[in-house]
């Protein structure tokens, strides 16, 4: 008797939203967000009042909102009402103000930062944060971002960064360390085309500072200090198409940034850099991520290149900054597989891929030189996701060369690699 009871109450509500489909959308609501205003959410949902409910833009409106920081996942309702309809939008909120912290024990790559951030400051998506770095140099940052003035389509960041570190350049194959300062400020303008589309152009002052760190200088190739103040304008690109559910990603994201560089002693130089996500549901708990990566600059014969082979940013396993390039080509492909999940925590397995190939600076792509320059490597990793902030992942990978095993290496960092 009790499942009769049950199917005539499920078929009761499925014939109620099937009617509510067809009448005049008379109310949105919004519930589950505590600080994330409601004035401000409205903003992202295209459905309009006084027109007839429609089911397939209320999926787009909910897949819109499930893109903000300060929510983990986004379901909607349909409630009939006398001679029209309310749709609520039930927003599972996060802790959107969170400390930052790191560390890393690698060989070279030791470091501790410390800081705090809010991607939701005063509930309307304001984004403000700022950090102190030690890595036997002190340095940190601050930034702050608008992303809708004015309740408009632009918006405005802004960046203060003071970095420092010790890195190799590399002259003719041969590493030479070198103290390396960066003191930056960046503006940047932001205008949203549509719920896909995002465009940014601005630019930033910058001075960097190359010092050898070696007491034998004069015996090692390179220059002893090279102080450079340059100028830099971008403009960029974004299409964002995924889908979130918690820690689960559906869909594909595409950055395109071109980027010339000014300076009063050197020539223009140029960037251009794209990055693809594509991301793919598989069963219940598995998920298929994937990260291609093509940029190419001017192909000058210098140390100063702008791209790095690093574990932290292309090859888990890797090392260091174990080279530089003029031009790179990367893929990262990794299968996730969330072993626990209690809608608080989750513990999430990887198996990844890892390749790249690099141009060496003023080497042709099909050089002798430039055809050694590649690595692929294999790992398995963890994450420890906490549902309840955003961005809050530990991560640990360990890879190693296919070609040769005993190069390898972990890595350890907060956040997904991608």
């Amino acid at each position: 008797m009790l499942k009769y009871i049950v199917l005539f109450i499920a078929l009761f509500s499925t014939l109620g939203v099937s009617n509510a489909i067809g009448q005049d959308l008379g109310e949105i609501s919004f519930s589950g967000n505590k600080k994330t205003r409601s004035s401000y959410l409205k903003r992202f949902v295209k459905s309009k009042l006084g027109e007839k409910v429609d089911s397939v833009q209320l999926e787009l409106d909910a897949k819109r909102l499930r893109r903000l920081k300060s929510c983990s996942n986004v379901q909607y309702s349909i409630i009939e009402k006398e001679g029209s309809a309310e749709v609520n939008f039930e927003f599972t909120e996060i802790g959107t103000l969170f400390p930052l912290f790191g560390f890393g024990a690698l060989p070279g790559n030791d470091f501790v930062r410390l800081g705090a951030m809010d991607v939701n400051a005063f509930g309307i998506g304001i984004e403000t944060g700022g950090f102190l770095h030690y890595n036997g140099f002190l340095g940190g940052g601050f930034a702050l971002m608008f992303p809708y003035l004015f309740q408009s389509n632009f918006g405005l960041k802004l960046d203060l960064v003071k970095w420092s570190s010790r890195e190799p350049l590399y002259f003719d194959g041969f590493p030479v360390q070198y103290d390396y300062a960066n003191n930056s400020f960046q503006l940047v303008g932001l205008y949203e085309i549509n719920r896909y589309h995002q465009v940014e152009l601005g630019g930033s002052l910058f001075q960097e500072t190359y010092e050898k760190n070696n007491p034998n200088m004069e015996n090692l190739p390179g220059p002893n200090k090279q102080e450079i103040p340059k100028q830099l304008f971008k403009l960029n690109f974004h299409t964002d198409k995924l889908d979130y559910f918690f820690h689960y990603r559906n869909g594909w994201a595409n950055s395109s940034s071109f980027q010339v560089v000014f300076s009063k002693d050197l020539a223009r130089f140029y960037i251009f850099n794209n990055i693809t996500r594509y991301f793919k549901r598989v069963g219940e708990k598995g998920n298929w991520a994937n990260r291609l990566t093509f940029g190419i600059s001017n192909n000058d014969r210098t140390p100063f290149a702008a791209f790095a082979i690093d574990g932290h940013i292309n090859i888990r396993g890797v090392g260091n900054r174990i080279a530089r390039g003029t031009a790179i080509a990367s893929l990262n492909s990794e299968f996730r597989y969330t072993l626990m999940d209690d809608r608080e925590q989750a513990l999430v397995g990887v198996v990844f891929a890892d390749a790249a190939f690099w141009r060496e600076p003023g080497f042709l792509w099909y050089s002798t030189q430039s055809l050694e320059n590649y690595r692929v490597y294999t790992g398995l990793g963890l994450r420890l996701l906490d549902h309840r902030f955003y961005g809050a992942v530990i991560r640990l990978d360990f890879g190693l060369n296919v070609l040769n095993p005993k190069e390898n290496g972990f890595v350890l960092g907060l956040g997904q690699y991608f």
